[in-house]
């Protein structure tokens, strides 16, 4: 989804403000009329992308620990049980950029969660006890990630796509080195990411935008502005040739992972990207299902998604199928994919007495997305979450709303992005196949 101003589905903007504490923290609020939740979210700029292979793993244990741990003034379990007493759901999450603290409580109770996440973020204690509790979670949740062949077969191929940068190491860590993780290390990583002017905070509710300022100030202003890490990141590089691998598991059908270089999260050509993998692989008809379903249907399932990141994307395609279908899946789609810069995505790529009985892949798209983004604008924390890391991720502000920029897209635009970033590109493909003799 594209990180753009909120708008509702009327067309009329909410109230908002952005401004930055003297400590640095950044502070987006967003009023949203006649709810009754409030949703804070704090953004912190440490992800995957900031360990090496020495403490890969490290950023997914504080993830568990400020979600579960313990802090200055109370224990995981106390937080967990005022979190409930006062009817909020809290959550965390962590990605190759950023990590994020999401909270979704009754608006009365705006003040308190202030509080409770300046706790959770900024007086983090850690136990012994706390630690090798949440590394075994953190563990089984690798060992099941693996188990699953799809997931399995998509951690490989994000590997191999990402390659010599920053993104190679998968989210959840090397298990070696969490099992190994010890409290002076995870302390060390905490003070050097875990500081306002490396964070953002994000509030929706309905609320007075003076009320909500006055209160982030009071409660985050007395934080030290810390000494920001130095970092540079390069960008993902394309691929220069391609990368085949086969792994048999104990599956009875195939899986095949095919992972494309895709525009990062600030480049222009995101948007046509998002609209062309709805066109190729998501809804009810894709342009993808049906090249592959042309003599036979070849293919069970099938899903195309895009991935934006700040230094790099990803385009991945998973197509689940019978074993002895597996060649015949990989000529087909390659041939397909080939076609994608001289397809017909709209009607008016025909000519005017072929147009009615043409399908509009690229309207499809548009309507489709466009019920997404207003979906997401009615849900207050998945606006929250947008901002919070908007404010830490987006370059410049883009003053075009959403809807007006999926209506200036046209279907050369989209033969544009697919020429650019799919037909002939350089790719990663992975097969998962059942064990012989199985």
């Amino acid at each position: 989804m594209l990180i753009l101003p909120a708008y509702t589905t009327t067309g009329t903007k909410p109230e908002t403000k952005h401004f930055v504490l003297e400590n640095g923290l950044n502070a987006m609020i967003i009023t949203k009329p006649h709810a009754q939740m409030a949703h804070v979210v704090i953004a912190i700029d440490i992800g995957s992308k900031d360990e090496n292979e020495t403490n890969s793993g490290l950023v997914h244990i504080l993830e568990h620990l400020v979600l579960l741990g313990s802090t200055q003034s109370q224990t995981g379990d106390e937080f967990i049980e005022e979190m409930r007493r006062n009817g909020c759901i809290f959550n965390a999450h962590t990605d190759r950029d950023l990590m994020t603290f999401e909270m979704s409580l009754p608006r009365q109770f705006l003040v308190k969660s202030l509080l409770l996440a300046r706790s959770k973020l900024f007086a983090l204690k850690f136990t012994d006890i706390d630690l090798q509790r949440e590394k075994q979670v953190i563990l089984e949740e690798i060992s099941q990630t693996m188990d699953d062949p799809t997931q399995y077969g998509i951690v490989l191929a994000l590997q191999k796509l990402y390659q010599g940068s920053s993104y190679e190491r998968p989210v959840f860590g090397d298990p070696e080195i969490i099992e190994k993780a010890s409290i002076a290390q995870i302390n060390s990583f905490y003070k050097q990411y875990f500081i306002p002017n490396n964070c953002s905070i994000a509030v929706v509710g309905d609320y007075k935008i003076t009320e909500v300022e006055s209160k982030i100030k009071q409660t985050f202003s007395a934080l030290s502005k810390g000494i920001k890490p130095s970092r540079s990141f390069s960008q993902v590089k394309p691929l220069k040739k391609n990368i085949f691998e086969e792994h048999e598991i104990d599956v009875k059908q195939s899986r095949l992972i095919i992972a494309l270089s895709a525009p990062d999260f600030n480049h222009p050509d995101r948007l046509p990207v998002n609209v062309l993998t709805q066109i190729l692989g998501q809804g009810i008809n894709p342009m993808l299902g049906s090249a592959l379903r042309v003599r036979k249907r070849l293919v069970e399932r099938l899903s195309m998604s895009y991935f934006a990141q700040q230094h790099g994307g990803s385009i991945i395609i998973h197509l689940s199928m019978e074993p002895g279908n597996m060649k015949s899946v990989q000529r087909e789609i390659f041939k397909f994919l080939k076609r994608t810069r001289v397809l017909n995505y709209a009607k008016t790529d025909y000519v005017p007495n072929q147009q009615r009985y043409a399908f509009d892949y690229l309207e499809t798209a548009r309507n489709r997305l466009q019920l997404i983004f207003e979906a997401y604008q009615e849900r207050g924390l998945d606006v929250a979450v947008s901002y919070a890391r908007a404010m830490l991720l987006q370059n410049q502000s883009l003053e075009e709303s959403y809807t007006n920029s999926l209506q200036r897209l046209k279907s050369k635009h989209v033969r544009k992005a697919a020429g650019q970033y799919i037909a002939g590109k350089s790719h990663v493909m992975i097969a998962i196949m059942p064990k012989k003799g199985k």
